[in-house]
C-alpha cells in the first residue's frame, strides 16, 4: 500500500512540474536571409513566471550571424557585452515581462542554423531563482549569400545592368535626327546647305544680312526692290503738239536691299514716233538720267539704259518721273500713257494716267513748221546779210528759245 503512494506521489509532482515549466523562445522576423542582411529577433516567453527581478542570458548566434545589437524589454535596463555575447537586465519595478528581450544580428556566412539561448537565469523579486524555465533555440535560418550585383542604367552608349540577377538592360537607339552624345541622345542640328532658318534643335543655322532675308531654302537673298505706281503719279492732262519734257508717270521703288538700277522698261500705248519724239526718266532731283529716241516701234515698248548704272541704298524709297517730248505731228485726240514693265513677284507692270494730245499752243509753231522754216520766216530779207548785226543775233536767239518754249 505504501509502495503504491509513493508512485502516485512521483506521478503528481512530475505532472505539477510539467505544468509550470515555460519555455524562453527566440522568435526571428524571417527563416531566409541573405549575406549582409539585418535580422530582428525577439526572446519571448511562452507564458507567465511571475514578477522578475532580474534576468541574463548568452546569446550563441552560430557562424552565420554576428551580433550587432541586444536590448532589455520595456521597463528594464541593462548593458550588452559583446564579447561574451551575454545580455544582464533588472529593474526597481513589479514586473511580469513576457517579452525579455531584442536581438538585431547581421547575417555573414551562407548557410543554414539556428540561433540560440545560453546560461539563462531568472530572479525573482526575493533574489530567489525562478525554476522551471527552459531556453529554447530558433527555427532553422538559411542564408544565402547575396548576389554581387550594380545596378546600371541603360544609355545610347551602352547596355545597362538590372538588379537582382545581372540582367542586361538593352543599349537605347536615339530617334530619328538624334546622335549619341556621351551617352545621351540629343538633337543634330540641320544645317547642311543652309545659311539661315530653323537647324531643327530649337537654335539657328545663321542669320542674314540686313536687306536680305532667309527663303523656305534656308538661303539668304536680297529682300526684293517692290516697284509701284506712285501715289502723286501726275493725273490725266491735255497736252499739246510739240510740247517737251511732259510729266506722264512717277515710280516708286520701295528698296529693300541695295539695288543698282541699269535701265527701265517702258511699255506705251499710242507712243510712237508720229506722237512722241523722246522718252525721259528723270531722278528726284529733276536730273534726267536716261532716255531714248522713239522711232519706229509697232509693240509701244522701249528701253531706257542709263548711261551709269544708279546704286539705289537699302532701307528708303526711290522716286524717278517719265517724261516724254510730244512730236509737233502728234494725232489730235490721241490718248498716250506710259508704264513699267515689272515682274509680278516685285509689284507688277503698271500704266500711268492718260494724257489727251490736243493741237499746238496759240501761237506756237505750226506742227508742219521746222525751227529752220520758222527762223528763215522771221528774218525775211535780214537773212541775206553776211554779217549779221547783233540786233539779227539777238531775234535769232529769241526764236530758238520761242521754238524750246513752244
Amino acid at each position: 500500500m505504501a509502495s503504491k503512494l509513493w508512485v502516485y506521489g512521483l506521478c503528481l509532482m512530475l505532472m505539477l512540474s510539467l505544468a509550470l515549466a515555460v519555455d524562453v523562445n527566440i522568435n526571428c522576423g524571417s527563416t531566409s536571409v541573405n549575406t549582409g542582411s539585418p535580422l530582428t529577433c525577439t526572446v519571448a516567453l511562452s507564458g507567465t513566471v511571475g514578477e522578475v527581478s532580474t534576468y541574463n542570458f548568452v546569446i550563441n548566434p552560430g557562424i552565420l550571424f554576428t551580433i550587432t545589437d541586444a536590448s532589455c524589454a520595456e521597463g528594464y535596463t541593462g548593458s550588452f557585452g559583446s564579447v561574451q555575447k551575454k545580455l544582464a537586465c533588472a529593474t526597481g519595478s513589479h514586473k511580469a515581462p513576457t517579452t525579455l528581450a531584442t536581438v538585431i544580428l547581421t547575417a555573414s556566412t551562407a548557410g543554414s542554423g539556428v540561433i540560440g539561448i545560453g546560461s539563462l537565469g531568472i530572479k525573482d523579486y526575493n533574489g530567489k531563482a525562478i525554476a522551471g524555465v527552459i531556453p529554447k533555440s530558433s527555427s532553422l535560418i538559411t542564408v544565402t549569400k547575396s548576389e554581387t550585383c550594380t545596378p546600371k542604367p541603360a544609355t545610347c552608349a551602352a547596355a545597362g545592368i538590372g538588379c537582382p540577377g545581372s540582367t542586361v538592360i538593352a543599349q537605347i537607339t536615339c530617334p530619328s535626327r538624334q546622335t549619341c552624345n556621351d551617352g545621351a541622345c540629343v538633337r543634330t542640328p540641320q544645317c547642311t546647305n543652309k545659311q539661315c532658318g530653323d537647324d531643327s534643335c530649337g537654335g539657328s543655322c545663321g542669320t542674314c544680312l540686313t536687306g536680305q532675308t532667309c527663303n523656305t531654302q534656308g538661303t539668304c537673298v536680297d529682300v526684293p526692290t517692290v516697284v509701284t505706281l506712285a501715289a502723286d503719279t501726275p493725273a490725266s492732262a491735255e497736252i499739246a503738239q510739240g510740247d517737251t519734257g511732259v510729266d506722264f508717270t512717277k515710280i516708286k521703288m520701295d528698296v529693300k536691299s541695295k539695288y543698282i538700277l541699269e535701265r527701265v522698261f517702258v511699255y506705251g500705248v499710242n507712243v510712237n514716233n508720229l506722237d512722241v519724239s523722246q522718252l525721259m526718266l528723270y531722278n528726284e532731283n529733276n536730273d534726267k538720267i536716261a532716255f531714248a529716241l522713239v522711232g519706229a516701234n509697232p509693240n509701244d515698248d522701249f528701253i531706257l539704259n542709263l548711261g551709269t548704272p544708279l546704286t539705289l541704298p537699302a532701307g528708303t524709297p526711290e522716286y524717278f518721273l517719265l517724261k516724254a517730248d510730244i512730236s509737233p505731228t502728234a494725232n489730235v485726240g490721241d490718248k498716250l500713257s506710259l508704264g513699267v514693265q515689272v515682274p509680278s513677284s516685285v509689284g507688277g507692270s503698271f500704266y500711268g494716267n492718260k494724257m489727251t494730245v490736243t493741237k499746238a499752243k496759240e501761237g506756237g509753231v505750226p506742227p508742219t513748221q521746222t525751227i529752220g522754216q520758222r527762223i528763215d520766216e522771221a528774218l525775211g530779207a535780214d537773212k541775206t546779210t553776211k554779217t549779221p548785226s547783233l540786233s539779227l543775233l539777238s531775234k535769232i536767239a529769241s526764236i530758238i528759245k520761242a521754238w524750246f518754249a513752244s
